[in-house]
């Protein structure tokens, strides 16, 4: 078989979904930040290139039973009324499961946001489970917390969890409730939680300071939510949080790079976030760097290729596969310079989909990337045949199945 041909039958766990996104935002926000995304076609005008437009037929095809054979401005308004009536919610869930099966995609990381709870209607057998937990971090009145409307629609979305249990046990001083975060995560474990994700880029920057304990404390009992002493909080809480994770060998996603974001590119970037990763109780975590930190994919690649008594980083490349224009063949060179530097084995296939046409659009694109990626590899002399299927194989799958513990046989 080709190498084309070998990527294609290789069953990908998708490290990083969202099925059924809005089914959490809805019931707990009443808004989905990324309807603007999810609930619309890829732009198909004049200027939308070429293979973009192909892809987003196919998969109408193969998912939807579009029956045409190309795009016109005659059946255009049909694949705008077929997309729309996916996204109802006794329909996106069977859709979900269906472009799984045609895309090869034997299990995903579902992001729950909410609770760690599987949205009704997908096979749990399918999907392993990452926690949103970055609302630990803002105990107090978050109402002061600037930003746009996205802004405001995270901050609401990440306060969710903690406030579930703090209906049950809702701790009065700081000591009960640094332990009220530790007791949550261990609790998490016990209901198959594999990792743990951070969407903090949405709501402030990544510069996580050094702050002690008493400072922490007393913005802790004053209240004290102004900017500056509110994110001495959360820079403690984080470190206490990251530094349990890693006691329980949880994974940690933080959302790094400007993909999705509203905010400056400077304040996800990655590089900002390493001086914490040094930290001696933060050292052991293990860090997945989310969206490959785009635009600044040689400092996450440098970041997670560090040899020896070095921070732990991964880096998974969700998002990039089917957001940026021209993918997949814009990324191309940037998963071969990271095959290059010897990243193999730390590159976790996602999606980050939340929406049906993502999640399978990113399968085909990766498939695509890494035959493009690797057949230049082999012509070059870096890789043979064997050594590069190999490695589409890591990471497509076995980098994933590794890090988050899945067994053969996925979830079933």
């Amino acid at each position: 078989m080709s190498i084309k041909e070998q990527i294609d039958s290789i069953q990908i766990i998708d490290g990083h979904v969202h099925a059924v996104d809005p089914w959490y935002w809805l019931q707990y926000v009443g808004s989905f930040p990324f309807a603007d995304v999810a609930s619309k076609l890829p732009p198909l005008g004049p200027m939308q290139l070429l293979n973009k437009k192909k892809t987003t037929l196919r998969g109408f095809q193969e998912i939807f039973d579009f029956p045409h054979q190309e795009l016109t401005q005659e059946n255009l308004p049909e694949m705008e009324r077929i997309y729309a009536d996916s996204q109802k919610d006794e329909d996106e869930a069977r859709y979900f499961m269906k472009a799984m099966d045609i895309a090869g995609i034997e299990g995903a990381l579902e992001m729950c946001l909410s609770e760690p709870v599987l949205p009704p209607g997908i096979d749990a057998s399918r999907f392993a489970k990452a926690q949103l937990v970055d609302g630990f971090l803002i105990p107090l009145d978050n109402g002061g917390i600037e930003g746009n409307k996205r802004v405001k629609e995270f901050v609401t979305m990440v306060e969710v969890y903690p406030k579930i249990l703090r209906q049950k046990s809702d701790p009065k001083t700081f000591d009960a409730y640094l332990g009220f975060i530790s007791n949550a995560l261990e609790d998490l474990v016990k209901q198959d939680v594999v990792a743990l994700k951070m969407n903090t880029a949405y709501w402030r920057d990544l510069v996580v300071d050094v702050v002690d304990r008493d400072e922490a404390e007393d913005v802790w009992n004053k209240k004290d939510t102004t900017p500056h002493r509110y994110k001495r909080l959360q820079d403690y809480l984080m470190r206490h949080l990251i530094a349990k994770a890693a006691e329980l060998d949880l994974p940690i996603h933080i959302h790094t790079g400007s993909l999705g974001i509203t905010r400056p590119i400077g304040s996800a970037n990655p590089a900002v976030l390493d001086p914490f990763l040094w930290l001696p109780d933060i050292k052991a975590a293990k860090i997945v760097l989310l969206h490959g930190g785009y635009p600044f994919c040689r400092e996450a690649g440098f970041m997670a290729g560090r040899a020896g008594d070095v921070p732990s980083c991964y880096l998974d490349f969700s998002m990039m596969t089917f957001f940026l224009p021209g993918s997949p063949d814009s990324i191309k060179n940037i998963l071969k310079e990271w095959i290059e530097y010897g990243l193999a084995d730390k590159l976790l296939y996602g999606s980050d989909g939340n929406s049906v046409l993502g999640m399978w659009m990113s399968a085909v694109n990766a498939r695509h990337v890494l035959t493009l990626a690797l057949d230049e590899l082999i012509a070059e002399g870096f890789v043979d045949e064997g050594q590069a299927v190999n490695f589409a194989t890591l990471i497509l799958r076995g980098n994933v199945k590794k890090l988050y513990r899945i067994a053969d046989g996925f979830l079933g």
